[in-house]
């Protein structure tokens, strides 16, 4: 049975803060669960979404902290392929509410 370690982000959080602590932690047989928090503003971002790709008209969208969507799923990816170097398996799961 392999190893999980669960990493909860909302938009504000710094993941590369903790990168160095989690590549301490990481095996190659670890797998690396970034659970990303998906408030009520982040479905009215993607209902926007759609519909600027229905309408056409852009639209301003940003996650429930202020933070550009785009640029917390850049951090992740930068994370995840710093991490996926070392043989550890990455997977970004999203959630509601509190944990």
């Amino acid at each position: 049975m392999s190893q999980q370690v669960l990493v909860p982000i909302k938009g504000h959080d710094n993941i590369e803060e903790i990168l160095p602590y989690l590549e301490d932690i990481a095996r190659p047989d670890m797998k690396i669960v970034f659970l990303v928090h998906f408030g009520a503003n982040r479905f009215a971002e993607l209902a926007g979404q759609l519909l600027e790709i229905q309408s056409g008209m852009p639209a301003n969208f940003s996650s429930d902290t202020g933070v550009p969507q785009a640029n917390l799923t850049r951090r992740i990816e930068r994370a995840s392929r710093e991490l996926s170097d070392r043989g550890v398996q990455i997977e970004v799961k999203f959630y509601s509410g509190r944990l």
